[in-house]
């Protein structure tokens, strides 16, 4: 993927998009929109540019802090399925992940990482029954909902302090996975 195709894939605000020509590469335009505080644009970006595991856990990280937070019983067993499947991506992690989908109803973070989690797998078409590949990046973009919704359950008056934490570990971990190396102009 170019650093085009990631900044269209990310479905960026305009205000974030014209940053795109003052930026060096791929790594440079994160740098931009952070310094710019473009944090929700920021977050798409990240859940975008990382792989689908890695983000997955980013976004695990994310909401295992904000259910610190509202210390709701069904986000712990949800983020213990998520880890579950972080820690061992099988048929049978992301069974489990599929299966627990419909207890995560109303707690819209823990339900976007359980989704992120399922569509790293096969997609069943509930009218046929058939098995398709997932759209690219779908995994992704639930990562990104994931993100922001921990940011605003842990405070919804200023999301934006808990959302540099977020994009703090996230650069963290696109420096673990040498992430920017990837990327072409």
């Amino acid at each position: 993927m170019t650093f085009k195709q990631l900044v269209q894939a990310s479905i960026l605000s305009p205000e974030a998009v014209q940053l795109q020509p003052l930026a060096t590469g791929a790594q440079h335009f994160a740098q931009l929109l952070i310094e710019r505080n473009l944090w929700q644009d920021a977050i798409a970006y990240m859940a975008h540019a990382i792989r689908a595991r890695e983000a997955i856990w980013w976004g695990w990280f994310c909401a295992r802090k904000a259910a610190v937070v509202g210390n709701n019983p069904k986000d712990a067993e949800a983020l213990k399925v998520c880890e579950a499947w972080i820690a061992q991506p099988s048929p049978q992690t992301l069974e489990q992940a599929q299966a627990f989908l419909p207890r995560a109803a109303g707690r819209p973070g823990v339900e976007a990482l359980l989704r992120a989690v399922a569509a790293t797998g096969e997609i069943v078409n509930e009218e046929s029954g058939s098995r398709v590949a997932p759209p690219p990046l779908l995994a992704n973009r639930f990562v990104q909902v994931t993100v922001l919704q921990a940011a605003y359950e842990i405070d919804a008056a200023a999301p934006e302090v808990a959302a540099a934490d977020f994009l703090k570990q996230s650069r963290e971990v696109a420096a673990r996975i040498q992430l920017w190396n990837q990327f072409t102009v």
